[in-house]
């Protein structure tokens, strides 16, 4: 116990050093906002994320964003100390020969070096559903692993509870685990009566998302799906937004993102403790005693691992590493093991070379953390990241009074509410995300908070459908209308949309020649003022803020070409080139152009 707390108390302080002190990019904006208002974030609606980030809140110290992110921080340091507690437990039953000491130190080396690989470090230091999973998930592995061991119902039980949370939490992941869990557990033969209270207490971890038509009933601001309906509920908790990505185009074979689902987990423990799982994992499956172990561990890291692989899975976004934890700490635990069978038989044959053993597995203990740290700790940080927060305000800042700014992307839509809900910024601002109308629950809940955008919501003013441009001139004849641009946007609107930095200003009737010169030349001049953003100290803030500059750009010359103003999309693709020479989806897009032929489909250089 005083070793587990020794081992988290490490880790957290690690974690909230580098911890993001701002609302972030990617899905971070939408838990920080979701925490500050209680509301509800994407299906399948994460409860217990949006909970602990509002209990988070309670700290009293540091911006209410950095207390949200120091909840994931919070987490991972748990995974990272209940890895510790396996190892240990693991090497007390397959390396006897060895001291407490040694098993200790060696416990220490592998949970500290899971936790300072880049993929568990970055889900510590910023808003997400992962460091949560991976702690809910390395608990039932514990508990697993101890029934397994010594027939304990209570383990199997406590199992259970773990492992319904974790489905409340991030069902994917946590099925991929239980799929390995449920089986090596069911083939010792559990009473029904152990049975009955392991699935029971499952159910009750379930019962966590009652809180979503609890909140729904409330109106919160984030309210994917607008879950207090049966129909409405099960939309969300099934997420059918998203299961279209099983089905969906790829852009690798599943062979082929397997191998990379596999280059990553190799990159992440570095290929000699790939080699040393796989020792582990033979050697623990050759012994009768220590098969259930080997099958358990062995299990937990190919199922998570394929998991990503059909559904496929993209290595330079942070989330896919999310989905790798707990089969990353399962890789290291199989080392772990290796190493401790391997000592064990030298010690066995050779009882002199116990103290020069201890040693050694002490050192070892040392150097595992450090030298995984040294690689990824810079990489994974996000201390003093601000340019999110900054990108989000710019998009503020220069729209007039009672605005109606109509967005499409997801992370512009994450960061309007996490400044609405963190800062009550720009009440005045009315936001609209067309592609959040199309779910169930939206337009309904926009029109009771705006009354007057009831005819215009349900025209429909979704994408897909023709855009009702007499209904937004009404609009526009008594408020400014701004909209960012987009794939989803129909070409008859574009005529009547000028770009202006971020935004892109709506006018009842398409303006001038003369008019629209004059303001190209203004958009030119603002888009180049974003490139500030790219001065953050953080590297993976910077990556966040050049996709999104990248992404602005990409819209911006699309718009261009598709209005035959060539030369605003030639200065609009300079811009791009400047920021990223290499990207193939500018150059594609410029010849593309130059050709005449019309952009329909988003480049995936360009995409999260």
């Amino acid at each position: 116990m005083v070793g587990a707390l020794f081992i988290f108390a490490i880790a957290l302080g690690a974690y909230a050093w580098t911890t993001s002190p701002a609302c972030g990019w990617l899905d971070s904006a939408e838990f920080v906002a979701a925490s500050a208002s209680l509301g509800i974030p994407h299906p399948p609606g994460h409860p217990l994320v949006a909970v602990l980030g509002r209990a988070a809140m309670l700290i009293p110290f540091g911006d209410v964003p950095f207390r949200v992110n120091l909840s994931s921080a919070v987490a991972m340091a748990m995974a990272v100390a209940l890895v510790y507690v396996v190892g240990r437990e693991l090497l007390a039953q397959v390396a006897r020969a060895l001291t407490r000491v040694s098993r200790a130190f060696l416990a220490m080396g592998v949970a500290l070096g899971f936790g300072a690989t880049f993929s568990a470090w970055h889900q510590a230091v910023r808003a997400e559903v992962y460091a949560l999973t991976a702690a809910l998930l390395v608990t039932a592995l514990v508990f697993v692993r101890r029934y397994v061991a010594f027939r304990d119902p209570r383990a199997l039980a406590s199992a259970g509870l773990s492992c319904g949370l974790a489905l409340a939490n991030h069902h994917f992941v946590a099925v991929l685990f239980l799929l390995p869990a449920a089986a090596i557990a069911l083939s010792a033969r559990p009473s029904a009566r152990a049975a009955f209270r392991t699935a029971l207490l499952g159910m009750l971890g379930l019962l966590a998302f009652l809180y979503l038509p609890a909140r729904a009933a409330r109106d919160p601001m984030v309210n994917w799906g607008d879950p207090d309906t049966p129909s409405r509920f099960a939309w969300t908790v099934s997420a059918q937004a998203f299961q279209k990505s099983l089905s969906s185009e790829r852009h690798d074979t599943r062979a082929g993102d397997a191998i990379q689902v596999a280059g990553v987990l190799l990159e992440q423990a570095s290929p000699w403790f790939g080699l040393l799982a796989l020792a582990g994992a033979y050697l623990l499956l050759r012994r009768r005693r220590t098969r259930g172990d080997g099958l358990l561990l062995a299990g937990v890291l190919a199922s998570v691992s394929i998991g990503p692989a059909l559904v496929g899975f993209d290595p330079d976004n942070p989330d896919a590493h999310g989905y790798l934890l707990p089969a990353l700490a399962a890789l290291f635990l199989l080392a772990a093991a290796g190493i401790g069978i391997f000592a064990d038989g030298v010690l066995a044959r050779v009882p002199k070379a116990r103290a020069p053993a201890q040693w050694g597995l002490g050192l070892l203990g040392l150097l595992i953390p450090s030298a995984l740290a040294g690689t990824h700790a810079t990489q994974a940080s996000m201390r003093n990241a601000l340019a999110a927060d900054q990108h989000a305000r710019m998009w503020f800042d220069a729209l007039p009074p009672r605005t109606l700014l109509v967005t499409s992307y997801f992370e512009t839509l994450f960061e309007a509410w996490a400044l609405a809900a963190v800062e009550r910024y720009r009440p005045d601002v009315t936001h609209v995300d067309r592609g959040l109308l199309s779910y169930p629950g939206s337009k309904e809940a926009l029109a009771r908070r705006e009354p007057s955008l009831a005819p215009l919501v349900n025209a429909p003013f979704t994408p897909g459908a023709p855009t009702p441009i007499p209904l937004l001139a009404q609009v526009a004849a008594h408020r400014p209308v701004a909209f960012e641009l987009h794939f989803n946007l129909d070409e008859p609107l574009l005529p009547h949309l000028v770009p202006d930095g971020l935004v892109a200003w709506f006018t009842a009737s398409p303006p001038s020649d003369t008019t629209r010169a004059q303001r190209e030349a203004a958009d030119a001049t603002h888009a180049d003022e974003l490139r500030f953003l790219l001065s953050s100290p953080a590297p993976r803030d910077r990556v966040g803020a050049l996709r999104l500059l990248l992404w602005n750009a990409f819209q911006r010359a699309r718009f261009y070409c598709l209005l035959r103003r060539l030369e605003a999309a030639r200065t609009v693709l300079g811009q791009a080139h400047r920021l990223a020479p290499d990207d193939p989806a500018i150059a594609t897009l410029e010849e593309e152009c130059g050709l005449g032929a019309g952009i329909r489909a988003p480049a995936r250089a360009l995409l999260p």
